[in-house]
C-alpha cells in the first residue's frame, strides 16, 4: 500500500472512541423510539379501560348497595329476670334476618356504670342464647360494654351490619318526547325501569358487591328437578300473564 493509500485509509476508519459514541447514540435513539411506542401503547390501553368503564347506557342506572346498621333494643330494668315472650320472638326474627342478610358479627352491647348494669349483664346472657337459638353461630356473636354512666334503665343494644339497595328514581315518560329521535340516541331513562325492578326484587342487596361465595349445591335436589321434568310432572304456574302495562 502506498503512502497516499494509507493516508486515505486512516481517514476512512474512525477511531474506537468515535465508533463507541456512534453506537451509544444509536442505542439512545432506539430507546427513545421504544419509549414513545410504549407510551403510545399505554395511552391506547387507557382509552380501552375508559371505554370499558363507561360501557353502555344501561349502566346509567346500575343498582347500588349501601351499608346500613340493623339494631334492636332490649330493655333490662332493675329486677328483671330475663326476656319476656315478645322480646324473645323479636330476637328470633332479628337473628333470622342476620342469617339471611347479615355481614360480620352480631354485637351485643351491655350498659356499663348504669343503675341497671348488673341486671343488664344477666339479661344479655339470655339475649345471646336467644340469638343462638335463632340460628346465629356463637362464633358470630360479640359482646362488650358501652358507657351508660348516669342513665336509668339503660337498654341492651344489639346490632349487625347489612346492605340495602339505593332507590332508583326514573324520569316519568310524560316529560319525554318520544318523537325526538333525530340523533338516534336512547332516551334519558333508557334501562331505568329494568334496573329499578332489579333493585326492588333482589333478596340480598349485598350480593351486588359479590362479597359472598356460592354455598354447597344440593345435587340430589337438582336431580329431583331433572327427573320431574323428564316425567312431565313439573307443576304449571297458576294465573295468567297478560301483555301491556309498562308504566
Amino acid at each position: 500500500m502506498t503512502q497516499e493509500a494509507q493516508k486515505n485509509a486512516s481517514f476512512a476508519q474512525p477511531s474506537k472512541a468515535a465508533a463507541l459514541a456512534i453506537t451509544l447514540s444509536a442505542l439512545m435513539l432506539l430507546g427513545a423510539c421504544g419509549g414513545a411506542s410504549v407510551a403510545k401503547e399505554e395511552a391506547g390501553i387507557d382509552k380501552i379501560e375508559q371505554a370499558h368503564l363507561k360501557r353502555t347506557v344501561l349502566d346509567a342506572y346500575v343498582p347500588e348497595a349501601v351499608p346500613v346498621e340493623a339494631r334492636m333494643l332490649i330493655s333490662a330494668p332493675s329486677g328483671a329476670v330475663g326476656l319476656n315472650v315478645q322480646e324473645a320472638a323479636e330476637l328470633k326474627a332479628f337473628a333470622q334476618e342476620y342469617v339471611r342478610l347479615g355481614r360480620g358479627n352480631v354485637v351485643v352491647s351491655v350498659p356499663a356504670n348504669a343503675n341497671n348494669s348488673q341486671t343488664a349483664g344477666q339479661v344479655a346472657q339470655d339475649v345471646q342464647r336467644a340469638l343462638f337459638l335463632g340460628g346465629v353461630d356463637f362464633s358470630k356473636i360479640s359482646a362488650g360494654p358501652y358507657q351508660a354512666q348516669g342513665q336509668s334503665n339503660a337498654p341492651i343494644l344489639i346490632t349487625f351490619g347489612r346492605y340495602e339497595t339505593k332507590p332508583i328514581e326514573c324520569e316519568p315518560w310524560t316529560s319525554i318526547d318520544p318523537r325526538k329521535t333525530a340523533t338516534n340516541l336512547p332516551v334519558s331513562r333508557f334501562g331505568c325501569a329494568q334496573n329499578a325492578n332489579l333493585a326492588a326484587m333482589i333478596a340480598d342487596p349485598g350480593d351486588l358487591l359479590g362479597d359472598r361465595k356460592d354455598g354447597p349445591r344440593d345435587a340430589a335436589r337438582i336431580q329431583n328437578g331433572i327427573d320431574l321434568h323428564r316425567k312431565g310432572a313439573v307443576p304449571t304456574v297458576s294465573g295468567s300473564v297478560k301483555a301491556g302495562g309498562g308504566k
